[in-house]
């Protein structure tokens, strides 16, 4: 098959349709998983060591310490696509743990190969936009592989004693094809999941602590924190709406783009993903994609009026009470992305809106409301099941056509 998945996302199966109270809901066109094709490969399924720790949490411990997943921890939850010289393939289950050494294993037994697995390498093959082909050998250690894969790579078997060339220049062109992807390609669902995914894998891995220093202008032990990361993200993806938009020279192609947008933004509050919802709508604030008047006007009026029903979440009257009343909600539950710029300004007004010092002695009630703002933060990153399994589940597939 010559349809190749590059990276496979794999918690629980892929739902076409999910239960809602709106009986009218149904699976919009433009909602399945691209570049996916019936192919007849078979499927190994790597062990994954390790298991999670359940101790309490504290204000020194990584937010990731909350998470109890319900799951086996030893559930592969990852797909990564391995190939021979001579292109044949095969699928292998992984889990982040997996190293490039233990799948170079399963792979020879999967291709059912008489040499030892100590003959054969892990390499990882890309093309550039200049049709450049470029191979190297991955060290036997490596892990995270289905993270590490891009678009115009994929993963080779090498024999250790042999000079093959692993990837022709047909091939390459054939990779380079696929690779170039276009946006109105991409699910709105899995787009909506796969930012949320990759979101609170940031959120979930802030040290409380980071907070602390953040607030109280301390310089953290690391350079580049992840309390750092997680804040540059509402400006990526502001301005990643704005580019794929404007980058778009035809018209109604842009309109599409817009549509796109305001239905990713849509599931992305089914995932309690706030962050990347207001991302995406300041994206079609900005005011060059706003003033596209001719491109705005042919977007069919049910998508204005879902898009003014977004925004409306975010009305900063009343201090943001329609968005804090959604995140107050009895029935909400972790895992939530919460959005960044509020949270930074409750803890600012803590901080600056209180004095460090009572009649000469230090204000621990200030420390203490601090403190519980902070938990309160980390509780988001709580969840009892696998959060990236929860972030699909809570994803309702709307008919807008």
């Amino acid at each position: 098959c010559k349809g190749m998945v590059k990276i496979l996302v794999i918690h629980g199966p892929l739902i076409s349709s999910l239960p809602s109270s709106d009986s009218s809901l149904g699976v919009s066109q433009d909602d399945s998983i691209v570049g996916t094709k019936q192919c007849r490969h078979s499927v190994a399924v790597m062990p994954v060591p390790g298991a999670l720790s359940s101790s309490s949490p504290d204000l020194l411990q990584p937010a990731a310490a909350m998470l109890e997943l319900s799951n086996p921890p030893d559930n592969p939850d990852q797909v990564i696509r391995v190939f021979k010289a001579d292109q044949q393939s095969c699928y292998i289950l992984i889990s982040k743990d997996t190293t490039a050494k233990e799948v170079v294993s399963h792979v020879v037994t999967e291709f059912g190969l008489a040499e030892a697995s100590e003959a054969y390498s892990l390499c990882e093959v890309s093309v550039s936009h200049e049709g450049v082909i470029k191979q190297r050998r991955l060290p036997d250690q490596l892990s995270k592989l289905a993270d590490r894969i891009q678009l115009n790579g994929r993963y080779y078997l090498k024999n250790n004693a042999e000079t093959e060339t692993l990837c022709s220049d047909d091939d390459a062109q054939e990779l380079l094809r696929e690779s170039q992807i276009n946006l109105l390609q991409l699910s709105t669902i899995e787009v909506a999941a796969q930012l949320s995914i990759r979101d609170f894998e940031l959120f979930r891995n802030i040290e409380s602590t980071e907070y602390v220093d953040d607030l109280f202008k301390l310089e953290p032990a690391a350079g580049d924190t992840h309390l750092r990361q997680f804040e540059d993200l509402i400006n990526q993806e502001t301005f990643w709406v704005a580019t794929e938009i404007l980058k778009e020279a035809n018209t109604l192609k842009r309109m599409k783009t817009i549509k796109h947008f305001i239905k990713v933004a849509l599931h992305c509050r089914e995932c309690k993903n706030f962050n990347s919802m207001f991302a995406i709508i300041s994206g079609l604030n900005l005011a060059p994609v706003a003033r596209l008047r001719g491109t705005w006007e042919k977007l069919p009026n049910k998508y204005e009026k879902l898009f003014r029903d977004l925004q409306d979440l975010f009305d900063p009257s009343r201090n943001m009470a329609k968005y804090r009343n959604v995140l107050n909600a009895q029935n909400i539950q972790a895992p939530i992305i919460p959005l960044f710029p509020v949270l930074k300004k409750d803890l600012t007004f803590l901080h600056e809106g209180n004095d460090n010092s009572v009649e000469g002695l230090v204000n621990f009630e200030k420390l203490r409301m601090i403190a519980q703002e902070i938990r309160n933060v980390v509780r988001m990153t709580s969840a009892n099941v696998d959060p990236n399994l929860m972030f699909r589940q809570r994803l309702v597939i709307v008919d807008l056509h």
